[in-house]
């Protein structure tokens, strides 16, 4: 009888893992479909963006002059502040907020030069000089662009044969003190090249969740309810542009530019792209909380001398799959933490009525409700820790071993 038994348990465990296990591999489909709403989310983007505006990079400014009739030399300017105030919004397609925002942009800098100086040279040769940059989307403009060398204003205009340059004849001169103001809008991202021997960078924003990237992070940068704030400081030797380089007319097979496009700083205005990512965190959490549960269940079964058919584990299973369903769902509509605990909610109320049907059992509705509600909670918690959710995990994890073993040396496992 002993041996039957314990034949019958051994049997019954593996199948409850081959359960669990065949579950876990269900959420992958969950985790496929995460990832295409993601990329339907950025096609909506890049639809919106053909009526309103892409997100902007600006290459520049940097004088040039044509040396040949395809060929172009350029100089970087010695120093560069940039100050850029950017008022952001949301816009609405379909489900899908869209961030845009409107940029007050001032450029500031100096070009110093000595008669050894080669484009200096190349100049006198050529007697006609642009100071110019390059901007992404045109259509983003919102005002003129304020040119001021020296003290006198110029005209800033489209460059005929360079593609997105917009620049100004200028009369060269050894020291060149310039400022360009204009404003600018643009959605998702906003991008600026480092072009000084020394640039500074000020950026102040109403966006609260901002994410920095390109070639250099912000040496400074605050961020609080009311937006944030971030400072680059770029050195000659931090970059990877020279002082002066040549480059050739606009080419199809260049798609951007013909301004070098190196030491980049980049501000990412993060909208519902953070659901996805926390779903998929969540999701790579699903094999334990699945075994876990069906562990506590199987130990019920031994405890209380009850049976819960293999049929009722797998529907309790499917439960907890939809949950990552209703988690991508509700999100994409409200917040992230109110549709975890909508979610979480609906998913624990169901198993624990259920479990408590098949006991017969009002009290271990309520157990299993308050047991798979705190497994949920210590999920969402890690899901908050993100630099120490590895310790947090792990010692959650031991907590709930140490509790399983306990209640496991109170089960009889070879006789009712």
């Amino acid at each position: 009888m002993q041996n039957k038994m314990r034949e019958n348990t051994v049997v019954k465990g593996f199948l409850i893992f081959g359960i669990v296990f065949v579950l876990w591999l269900s959420t992958f489909f969950v985790k496929f479909l995460v990832n295409e709403r993601q990329d339907h989310r950025q096609d909506v983007i890049e639809e919106y963006a053909k009526t309103w505006v892409s997100s902007q990079t600006i290459l520049g400014p940097q004088l040039f002059i044509n040396t040949e009739e395809d060929k172009f030399k350029s100089r970087l300017p010695d120093t560069l502040n940039i100050n850029v105030n950017v008022e952001t919004s949301e816009r609405h397609k379909g489900i899908y907020k869209i961030p845009v925002y409107t940029a007050d942009i001032s450029y500031s800098g100096k070009f110093i030069f000595d008669k050894n100086d080669a484009f200096y040279k190349d100049f006198h040769r050529n007697n006609n000089v642009l100071l110019g940059l390059f901007i992404k989307d045109f259509k983003g403009l919102t005002s003129d662009i304020v040119l001021t060398v020296n003290g006198k204003k110029y005209n800033v205009k489209k460059v005929n044969n360079l593609d997105r340059i917009l620049a100004a004849t200028v009369p060269l001169d050894d020291t060149m003190n310039f400022k360009l103001e204009f404003k600018l809008k643009g959605l998702d991202e906003l991008s600026l090249q480092t072009t000084g021997a020394y640039t500074k960078i000020k950026m102040k924003s109403n966006w609260k969740a901002p994410s920095f990237s390109g070639d250099f992070l912000p040496e400074k940068y605050d961020i609080t309810n009311d937006g944030f704030t971030a400072t680059w400081a770029i050195y000659e030797f931090n970059r990877t542009l020279p002082i002066s380089y040549g480059f050739r007319d606009y080419h199809p097979t260049n798609r951007i530019s013909s301004f070098k496009q190196d030491d980049l700083v980049s501000v990412k205005f993060i909208t519902t792209n953070t659901i996805y990512r926390k779903t998929d965190r969540t999701i790579k959490y699903s094999f334990m909380v699945l075994a876990l549960t069906f562990l506590v269940f199987f130990f019920i079964e031994k405890m209380k001398g009850v049976r819960i058919h293999l049929v009722q584990y797998f529907l309790i299973g499917a439960a907890m799959v939809v949950f990552y369903t209703l988690l991508l769902g509700l999100s994409e509509n409200i917040s992230f933490n109110l549709a975890y605990w909508i979610a979480t909610l609906m998913t624990v109320s169901l198993i624990a009525v259920y479990f408590g049907m098949i006991l017969k059992s009002k009290s271990m509705g309520i157990t299993v409700f308050a047991g798979l509600f705190i497994l949920y909670a210590f999920i969402f918690v890690l899901l908050n820790l993100e630099t120490y959710a590895m310790l947090a995990g792990s010692i959650g994890l031991f907590v709930i071993i140490a509790i399983l073993m306990y209640f496991s040396l109170k089960i009889k496992w070879y006789k009712d």
